[in-house]
């Protein structure tokens, strides 16, 4: 069995996986076998959803679905719907799930301790003035495996820190929450996104800093999880217009954010909205603008963005060939 004990309604759902599959034939199973081989003392649910892929992932998930019937509630979609307008959390994940808890892992990513979940319960239960529980990660990029330095204190962790959202941030497939609290989340907090021409909506960020704002963060340097990366990350790919897209429409959600949390966090919202119009500059090769605007910039830019956009204000082509270099090996 799965799970064992009697510390909690065995016939209920505890918690549920959210799982996000999309032609994700060579890792699905890995991903699937990382959930199922949770060690709990009560039951949870894989919510895999099939985003309409064109390869063979659809037919490994039913064959996991057929060997694991109590744990594995699969959802074959006919047309795709990130690219189609559609939303899997708001649509599909949360009115299906059944847990009180909800955690993340996406088809390509996998999780690396038999105990994550157990422990991240536990917490919870035990700790009710806590709203999210985050670990650490690996991430893989082709053969290479590393830890990811996501500059967050162990234990307790201040929205301030969640609001930077620097380098290696807290990822989805490391957290647990309650699903009452991410259901009933404002507008504001659903995602990123919405402009024209806009890359697609980014979830997990408003829904750590809502989190951050309602209860505590209790953040554990133990790893429990494996990002796996294929290309850049948001923020850093699709054409420079997307990308500039994307920031505008960041700098736009904290200063709503400035104005929801009536000021309270303005000195760093400040520095995180300058910091996403140095990048929108710079994604679209304004060099001259990011280097200006970066002379105030003390959080949210890496020093080697600084450095290519000072560069850059002098020699942008080559300036844009770094820039394609950097999208290209993930330089960040």
């Amino acid at each position: 069995m799965i799970y064992s004990g009697a510390k909690m309604n065995q016939n209920k759902v505890v918690v549920s996986i959210c799982c996000l599959a999309y032609n994700h034939e060579e890792y699905i199973a890995e991903a699937l076998e990382s959930l199922v081989g949770q060690r709990t003392d009560f039951p949870f649910e894989i919510i895999c959803n099939d985003d309409a892929s064109t390869d063979s992932t659809s037919s490994i998930i039913e064959e996991y679905a057929n060997r694991y019937p109590a744990i594995i509630k699969p959802i074959f979609q006919e047309r795709n719907q990130r690219k189609n307008g559609g939303d899997i959390i708001w649509d599909y994940f949360y009115p299906t799930a059944q847990g009180k808890y909800i955690a993340y892992c996406d088809g390509d990513d996998y999780w690396i301790t038999e105990d994550r979940l157990q422990k991240q319960v536990d917490f919870l239960e035990s700790n009710r003035d806590y709203s999210l529980c985050l670990t650490n990660y690996y991430y893989l990029f082709g053969n290479k495996m590393k830890l990811a330095k996501t500059n967050l204190p162990s234990g307790d962790v201040p929205p301030e820190k969640i609001m930077m959202w620097e380098n290696c941030p807290p990822q989805l497939n490391t957290c647990l929450f309650r699903k009452s609290d991410a259901a009933n989340r404002p507008d504001l907090f659903k995602k990123i996104g919405g402009g024209d021409g806009s890359m697609l909506s980014i979830s997990d960020l408003p829904l750590f800093i809502y989190l951050s704002l309602i209860g505590k963060v209790y953040f554990s340097p133990e790893p429990t999880s494996v990002w796996r990366r294929h290309g850049a990350a948001w923020g850093y790919s699709g054409t420079a217009a997307e990308r500039a897209q994307y920031r505008r429409d960041e700098a736009k959600f904290y200063e709503k954010l400035n104005q929801y949390t009536d000021y309270k966090y303005d000195d760093v919202i400040i520095a995180k909205i300058n910091a996403c119009n140095v990048l929108a500059a710079a994604c679209l090769g304004d060099y001259k603008t990011a280097a200006k605007l970066q002379k105030n910039s003390t959080v949210g830019i890496s020093e080697k963005r600084k450095l290519v956009n000072s560069f850059g204000a002098y020699f942008p082509n080559a300036a844009r060939f770094v820039e394609r270099i950097k999208i290209k090996h993930e330089i960040n």
